[in-house]
C-alpha cells in the first residue's frame, strides 16, 4: 500500500493537488475493460485508469489524453 501512496503523491507533485473527478469512460481492449477517469488537479487535468470489476490489473496515473495501450 505504501507504493500506491508514494505513486499518488508523486503524481500530485507533477500535476498539482487533486481537485475533483470528471467523467468515466469505459474502453474495451480485448477481454479487458479499462475505465478512464478524467481528474482535475491544481495545474490542469489528468487521467486515472482502473479495472471496473473487483480486481486490479493495473492502476495508472497519466497526463490527460495519454493513448490507451
Amino acid at each position: 500500500m505504501s507504493r500506491l501512496k508514494n505513486d499518488w503523491r508523486t503524481y500530485q507533485e507533477l500535476l498539482g493537488e487533486y481537485r475533483s473527478r470528471g467523467r468515466i469512460k469505459a474502453v474495451k481492449k480485448g477481454a479487458l475493460t479499462v475505465e478512464r477517469v478524467t481528474i482535475t488537479t491544481a495545474n490542469g487535468t489528468g487521467e486515472v485508469r482502473v479495472n471496473p470489476d473487483d480486481t486490479i490489473a493495473g492502476l495508472y496515473f497519466l497526463k490527460s489524453g495519454a493513448p490507451t495501450p
